[in-house]
């Protein structure tokens, strides 16, 4: 059953952590059934937008190695971008629910939200860097793009682990939580090489 009670001790203990979401999330609020579907949808859509973001940056930087005839690493980017498509087209299809949860399994969930935030920021972070690595060099080297599409694909496989266990914990019964995410949480880190 839901608890407003059980927001607000979860929401005074990580008020830090909450301030720095809002800024991204200005509605950010688990406070009543309403609350919490807006800002599932919300996390959902700030994800799809950081994506559609970097996807539009590692395209671009895959159209410049074209031009500048750089073709040895364009396939790997050109995984990666499809990695993205495929997982932005999974965050915008997620059904989302009322989440009610006690308080230590918000604290829980506010943590991923952030740290998706946090995560996904550093992924884009990471392409828009390569981008500028390959604008400024006067000579591309196959070896430093394999590098950067080597972070850049551990990174999206980071913010990817994130998502699917923060779905997980979001749609658990309290019942099932303490067993079965802890059991999840192992197969999603295993299945995107994220430790």
């Amino acid at each position: 059953m839901y608890s407003k009670e059980e927001w607000e001790k979860a929401a005074g203990e990580s008020l830090t952590f909450i301030k720095e979401i809002k800024k991204f999330i200005p509605r950010y609020s688990y406070a009543d059934p309403t609350h919490s579907v807006a800002t599932d949808e919300n996390i959902s859509e700030y994800l799809v937008i950081m994506l559609r973001e970097g996807k539009k940056h590692l395209f671009d930087t895959i159209e410049l190695l074209y031009e500048l005839q750089v073709k040895g690493v364009i396939n790997r980017l050109q995984k990666i971008l499809d990695e993205m498509d495929i997982f932005s087209d999974e965050v915008k299809v997620k059904f989302h629910k009322e989440i009610s949860l006690s308080k230590e399994w918000l604290r829980k969930l506010i943590m991923y939200d952030l740290r998706i935030i946090r995560e996904s920021e550093r992924l884009n972070k990471m392409i828009t860097s390569l981008e500028n690595h390959i604008i400024r060099s006067e000579e591309i080297v196959s070896e430093d793009v394999r590098r950067y599409s080597e972070e850049i694909r551990r990174q999206l496989g980071k913010v990817v682990a994130l998502f699917k266990e923060r779905e997980v914990l979001s749609t658990l019964e309290e019942i099932d939580l303490n067993r079965t995410f802890s059991e999840k949480q192992n197969e999603i880190r295993e299945r995107y090489n994220v430790n």
